[in-house]
């Protein structure tokens, strides 16, 4: 095994050839100036983007001048299986990537960080290097890695982890973004680069003065690190190809750090919506029977309304709005078009300021009743309180079957787990 230290890079710094034996071509590409690239024809490297791969970017120590770049990246990766003894990551990142898993629990006990270079023979294990600022970008890695996303090329990171669980400030940021800039090419895509909140004006003052076009982001402030990285996650975690299976979409959707982006419901409705629908068994109730007329609330956020029309696909659906989430029809009216549902109509429910009028309830009963009695369904599984009495008190008067969906949460952070979802049938007993 070729152990590299500072004395040899020292040693060898000035001279491109020397440092190529020394160091191998893979890691000569992440750390040499263009320059010296171009000298031993080496192409710029690409950021890894297979499970568990992380870039940490490094700026130049003082010991170091000559080919070296003044900044600089360097792969790394987690690993699940293999054994940790055999790492070639230096030994400070090993003990910083072991602090990290402390913080995060023993879920994570099994992960361990190498280098992620096929030269197997060259390791940086007796390198001293400052690894503050890898941080950041080991545990985006590892909460990604955990979760089964895949790690965008377009995406970076740095920043320290305090003693507190708290994202601390670094610095060297120019000679991160001249790094930032070398590996992400422009005009690919949205580049985004991702900063402690202390830093941000630091960080775009750095850009502004290199005339880099990267877009540099904030974590949020006042939280633990792993409860303010979500925005980072979102970012790095590749989203699956529209060619993609549906358990991929699905996957893809529930984990954690997706639940809680704004983007997750229009995802839901494009890729995972209609699947889902046809996969819902229905209960013995409901099997043999077409959905003739379907009263269906509206909620602010239609997830629920959107899947309660995908599992029926009635003939017709009326459905119940309030002054609030009447600005959805227009979304559940178009997918309940595209699902080829012909009778759309609504009633408007003014239950925020004032009284359900009893009439209303009884145009609902009414307007179900113009189906045979199998093919009544009232699905209260969206909406408020107050919708759900309008519709079950229709439902109920009209003998209609009362339906509701169930599932199953996305344990941390409780919320849908898109996939689990059945179909029940609310029942009454004259006992």
């Amino acid at each position: 095994m070729n152990y590299i230290t500072f004395e040899t890079l020292t040693r060898h710094q000035t001279h491109t050839n020397r440092l190529r034996i020394c160091l191998g071509d893979e890691l000569c590409s992440w750390m040499l100036k263009s320059e010296a690239r171009k000298e031993l024809g080496l192409e710029t490297p690409r950021i890894p983007t297979d499970k568990g791969s992380l870039v940490v970017l490094f700026k130049r120590s003082e010991r170091l001048e000559g080919c070296i770049a003044k900044g600089y990246g360097l792969p790394f990766i987690w690993r699940q299986s293999g054994d940790p003894s055999n790492s070639r990551a230096p030994q400070a990142m090993i003990e910083k990537a072991n602090r990290i898993k402390s913080f995060l629990g023993s879920s994570y006990a099994n992960w361990w960080v190498d280098l992620h270079i096929s030269a197997t023979g060259i390791s940086l294990r007796n390198l001293e290097m400052e690894v503050e600022s890898a941080a950041v970008p080991l545990a985006a890695g590892l909460l990604l890695a955990n979760n089964e996303g895949q790690p965008s090329p377009f995406v970076l990171s740095t920043g320290a982890i305090n003693e507190e669980k708290y994202i601390d400030t670094v610095d060297g940021y120019e000679e991160k973004l001249l790094a930032v800039d070398t590996l992400i090419p422009v005009g690919e895509s949205d580049r985004f680069f991702y900063v402690p909140s202390a830093d941000l004006s630091i960080a775009r003052k750095a850009a502004k003065n290199l005339g880099s076009t990267v877009t540099i982001k904030a974590f949020e402030v006042n939280n633990p690190f792993n409860r303010v990285m979500g925005s980072l996650l979102i970012d790095m975690d590749q989203k699956p190809l529209p060619s993609a299976s549906f358990e991929t979409h699905r996957l893809y959707a529930n984990r954690p750090h997706i639940v809680f982006s704004p983007t997750r419901s229009s995802y839901y409705k494009k890729y995972l919506v209609r699947t889902i629908g046809e996969k819902v068994p229905k209960p013995p109730e409901l099997r043999n029977a077409t959905v003739q007329k379907l009263l269906l609330p509206v909620s602010l956020r239609p997830d629920n309304t959107f899947l309660s029309l995908a599992i029926h696909r009635p003939e017709a659906v009326n459905f119940v709005v309030s002054n609030s989430s009447r600005k959805q029809l227009d979304k559940v009216s178009e997918f309940a078009s595209s699902l080829g549902i012909k009778s759309i109509t609504h009633k408007l429910v003014p239950i925020e300021d004032e009284a359900v009028q009893v009439s209303t309830i009884q145009d609902l009963q009414q307007w179900l009743e113009g189906a045979p009695q199998e093919g009544r369904v009232v699905d209260f599984t969206p909406g408020t309180r107050e919708m759900l009495a309008v519709v079950v008190a229709a439902g109920i008067a009209s003998q209609a079957h009362l339906v509701y969906v169930r599932h199953s949460m996305v344990p941390e952070t409780n919320r849908i787990e898109f996939g689990t979802e059945e179909l029940a049938v609310f029942k009454f007993s004259t006992r």
